[in-house]
């Protein structure tokens, strides 16, 4: 069995005049929705082994303050510059790779592409995926690299302003 946990980023800051999408940091809510968010991953120990995220600041700081509230490394947190735009099948080769020993692993990203990646992976069509949502994949699979399709069972999705 292999979970994959799927995380919008936090809410961003306001982008200041001329500054790159890449480059916003959180917001003050998206760090306050990270502790909630992070408390019920650990109530439920859903503890990724490696976490990957897209460059965006705004995802490499979600990334790492979700790893300090699971009390893990930060060390753990890998960035791949495929991760902020349409990554599609590059995923499966990280997965295959990267995370090959890892039985439980987290993807920190954008919308729309992990919209299309929880579609793609379990056939659950989802009208939104606010910031910081985070929905938790079972896949009955013994290695990544057998990761296709609509083989991912959803067990949980948590959002911010439903646990507030």
């Amino acid at each position: 069995m292999r979970t994959l946990i799927i995380t919008r980023h936090g809410k961003a800051a306001e982008a200041m005049e001329s500054q790159s999408d890449m480059l916003r940091g959180l917001s003050s809510r998206g760090l306050k929705d990270i502790k909630i968010i992070g408390r019920e991953l650990s109530k439920k120990n859903l503890i990724p082994g490696l976490i990957l995220s897209s460059p965006a600041v705004r995802s490499v700081e979600t990334a790492r303050h979700l790893a300090g509230c699971l009390d893990i490394s930060k060390s753990v947190v890998i960035t791949r510059d495929s991760l902020y735009g349409n990554f599609s099948n590059e995923l499966f080769g990280f997965m295959d790779t990267i995370c090959s020993n890892e039985k439980v692993v987290m993807v920190v990203g954008h919308n729309p592409s992990l919209l299309i990646l929880i579609e793609y992976l379990s056939g659950v069509i989802l009208e939104s995926f606010p910031t910081l949502a985070t929905l938790v994949l079972d896949f009955e699979i013994e290695r990544w690299s057998e990761l296709t399709e609509k083989k991912g069972t959803l067990r949980k999705l948590f959002v911010p302003s439903e646990l507030r």
